[in-house]
């Protein structure tokens, strides 16, 4: 029987999206870890994007870095640190968190983490704000998500999202979607399990090649698209937006 193994990320946002690109000062921070009896790894990570994706040799995961900071002393004070215990390996960040912000400040912090994964893992991401990516993955996915563009592409493994806001952008998703979301537009396309939406609260919502069923419990606002579907279509509330759909293989219930 296949093991699952689970890797669990932990990111929260403590700078300014205007300064994301700033970088005055900066230093790599590399690393890899062998994967061999590995069961869990655990990342608690502060500011800075997040980009997934599976790792060429499956012996180790590998996490590729750079700390960004406006003065030499902050960036000093930052780092990844890693901890192995057993078969549960934790990285967390290390950022200066006491940050003024302002329209005229530039003080910031952040970490950018590249990290590459073994197939066949369950993937836990805990995000307070900044973008995900996530591309060519085979895993089993969940992200809980404060703020940010979240993008997944070519993954394979089921994939649930907790979002607050932000746009949602997934493409070839072989496996099922389950999808809660504050605010922001959702675009799904070529799914080929069912995609459940229990509550989007604001936002457009475009779905469409699903080779599955379809189901929005609760839409607050924004319209609704669905086409090309080959199971069922089943909106229960649609809230002040409209609903479009066609070509539904299935029964369809608004």
């Amino acid at each position: 029987m296949k093991t699952i193994k689970t890797v669990v990320l932990a990111v929260s946002l403590m700078s300014p999206v205007a300064w994301a690109d700033s970088c005055d000062y900066s230093r790599d921070i590399n690393f890899d870890v062998d994967a061999s009896g590995l069961e869990q790894v655990v990342l608690d990570l502060g500011a800075g994007h997040l980009v997934i994706s599976q790792a060429s040799d499956a012996s180790q995961v590998s996490v590729r870095a750079r700390a960004c900071a406006d003065s030499r002393r902050r960036l000093e004070a930052m780092d990844l640190t890693q901890n192995r215990r057993g078969d549960r390996l934790s990285i967390s960040s290390e950022i200066d968190d006491t940050l003024s912000f302002s329209l005229f400040s530039r003080d910031y912090a952040y970490i950018d983490v590249d990290i590459m994964v073994p197939p066949g893992l369950v993937i836990e991401v805990d995000d307070g704000s900044g973008e995900i990516r996530i591309d060519g993955v085979d895993a089993e996915l969940r992200i809980e998500d404060g703020s940010g563009e979240i993008n997944i592409s070519r993954h394979r493994g089921s994939v649930e999202i907790d979002d607050g806001s932000g746009s949602i952008d997934i493409d070839s998703l072989e496996g099922s979607l389950w999808l809660v979301d504050g605010s922001g537009d959702i675009d799904i396309r070529n799914v080929t399990g069912n995609v459940h939406i229990p509550s989007d609260g604001s936002g457009s919502i475009r779905i469409r090649d699903v080779r599955g069923n379809v189901t929005i419990d609760d839409d607050g606002s924004g319209s609704i698209s669905v086409h090309n579907i080959t199971g069922d279509m089943t909106v229960g509330d649609s809230g002040s937006g409209s609903v479009n759909y066609g070509d539904i293989g299935g029964s369809v219930s608004i």
